[in-house]
């Protein structure tokens, strides 16, 4: 299966499950956000223009589930996008704690943007992005994507995940 094809399958099941699954999975009030996790990804792999493309597709994907707030999810998923790829230049991705720093922070700077467009919509409450949601959602973000790559990194043999060399 080609790259292209393999991001695809991955970008949709990103979005089922963030709108399925996710909101089961709730601990104490916080769930991860799969949408920030796959374009940070994609972002490390392919680059900061691959990770605001598959930002903007997921982004959208869930925005058509919801549409009161249209337009804050894609803004916010394709700034993820763009953030992963930059993480991968600015962080060595390959370490563990690197990618959960990249992650958390990307979630928090995701929730900014969305609360900023969802605002200027009249979608979403000023200031929402100070809830303590934002933190707690940012930590299980980190820990969900760090888990999800190191399981992608035993199925590849033991080889670093975001390598690129």
């Amino acid at each position: 299966m080609n790259r292209l094809a393999r991001y695809l399958f991955f970008g949709f099941a990103a979005v089922v499950l963030q709108t399925m699954l996710v909101p089961e999975i709730a601990l104490w009030g916080q769930v991860p956000d799969l949408i920030v996790i796959f374009a940070v990804v994609v972002g490390a792999f392919e680059g900061s223009s691959a990770g605001c493309g598959a930002g903007f597709l997921a982004g959208l994907a869930v925005d058509l589930y919801h549409p009161p707030t249209f337009g804050a999810g894609v803004m916010a998923a394709t700034v993820a996008g763009y953030l992963g790829g930059k993480a991968q230049i600015l962080l060595d991705l390959d370490h563990a704690v690197n990618q959960m720093v990249a992650l958390a922070a990307t979630r928090v700077v995701h929730d900014l943007v969305y609360a900023l467009v969802g605002t200027v919509q009249g979608s979403v409450e000023p200031l929402s992005f100070l809830v303590p949601g934002t933190i707690g959602g940012a930590i299980y973000t980190a820990l969900i994507g760090a888990a999800v790559l190191a399981l992608a990194g035993l199925v590849r043999g033991g080889k670093h995940v975001i390598d690129r060399r």
